[in-house]
C-alpha cells in the first residue's frame, strides 16, 4: 500500500535525483546558482511550505515544514518551523526516515540547524 507520504517522497526523490550540488559523473554542476537557491552550497527545492535542504543523492536531507506564517508589514514571514533530518533512499522503512526533528523559531535558524545536522549526518 501506498501511502500519501510515499508518493511525496517519490516525487522529491527524482526531483533531487535530477538537481543536486554534488559531482556527478566527475562534471561538477557549474551553473547550479543559476537555477536553484543554494545555502552553504546544498540545493533548497521548496513545494508550497515544505522546504528539502541537501540532495536527494546523498544519505541524508532535511525537510522544513513551515507550519505557521506571521505578518510583518505587508509580507509574510515563516514563523514556527519542524525541522526533520531524514534518510533517503527507497529501501528504508518508513519508521527509520527520520532520525531527528526539531521546532525552530525563523527560518534563519531552522536553516542553521538543517546545515549543522546534514553536515554531520554526512560526515559519518
Amino acid at each position: 500500500m501506498e501511502t500519501k507520504f510515499h508518493v511525496h517522497y517519490d516525487f522529491v526523490y527524482k526531483l533531487g535525483a535530477a538537481f543536486c550540488c554534488k559531482t556527478i559523473g566527475g562534471k561538477i554542476m557549474e551553473d547550479l546558482n543559476k537555477k536553484f537557491f543554494c545555502y552553504k552550497g546544498k540545493p533548497l527545492v521548496r513545494n508550497a511550505n515544505t522546504i528539502y535542504y541537501g540532495s536527494m543523492l546523498d544519505e541524508y536531507v532535511v525537510m522544513l515544514q513551515i507550519i505557521d506564517t506571521k505578518k510583518s508589514e505587508e509580507i509574510e514571514l515563516s514563523n514556527n518551523i519542524l525541522v526533520q533530518l531524514m534518510r533517503t533512499g527507497k529501501d528504508i522503512k518508513p519508521q527509520d526516515i527520520i532520525v531527528k526533528k526539531s521546532e525552530k523559531v525563523g527560518i534563519y535558524n531552522a536553516l542553521e540547524i538543517a546545515d549543522i545536522w546534514l553536515t554531520r549526518a554526512l560526515a559519518e
